[in-house]
Parts: C-alpha cells; sequence; structure tokens
C-alpha cells in the first residue's frame, strides 16, 4: 500500500476539485459584488486574474504535484536550486491574493 492517501473514484476527485475551485464565496457573494461594482466591470478584473493566475497555477500544482509529491518549493529545488524562489513566489502571490479578498469585505447596510 502507497503511503501516500487515493482518491476512492474519478467522481470523488471531480467533486472535491470543483468545490474548491468554486468555493462558496462566488456563489454567496458573487451576485451582490457584480451589482454593487457597476455590473459588467467586475468581470474584467475577475477573468483577468483567472486567465493569469487561477488557471495556470492550477494545471502547475496538478502536473508537479502529481509527478514528485512534495511542495512547490521543493519540488523547484529538486529540479534545480536556482529554482525554489519560483515556488515562494507562487505561495507568497496566491497569500496576497487571499489577504486582498478577506480584507475586500462586503460592507454592512446600517
Amino acid at each position: 500500500m502507497s503511503e501516500y492517501g487515493q482518491w476512492d473514484s474519478t467522481l470523488t476527485f471531480i467533486f472535491a476539485m470543483i468545490g474548491v475551485a468554486i468555493g462558496l464565496g462566488n456563489i454567496w457573494r458573487f451576485s451582490y459584488i457584480v451589482y454593487s461594482n457597476g455590473g459588467g466591470s467586475f468581470f474584467i478584473p475577475y477573468f483577468i486574474a483567472i486567465a493569469i493566475m487561477g488557471i495556470p497555477f492550477l494545471i502547475l500544482e496538478y502536473g508537479i504535484g502529481f509527478s514528485f509529491k512534495r511542495s512547490f518549493s521543493e519540488i523547484f529545488k529538486s529540479i534545480n536550486p536556482k529554482f525554489e524562489y519560483i515556488g515562494w513566489i507562487m505561495i507568497f502571490s496566491i497569500a496576497i491574493v487571499l489577504i486582498y479578498l478577506y480584507n475586500a469585505r462586503i460592507p454592512q447596510p446600517l
């Protein structure tokens, strides 16, 4: 038996990834934020962020993570010790986006 956990089926993996990708925040707050920020103008930075950061990081994480089964910094360090900073930059950029999203809360009505 492998020391790494495995998914029971492909369907459970797909449902778990859909839950992580969509998240409750996108469903819960999406319509309010679109309405309060001028409608369609919200879609521009949303889709740019998905195209620039979301999709490439997701593909990179799945592809490299499947091969090495380690953290980003350890993966890049095993490829070449000079590349370790790339893994840390990716981790910090995701943390900055999460901090921004936490601080961009919806104002409560009076």
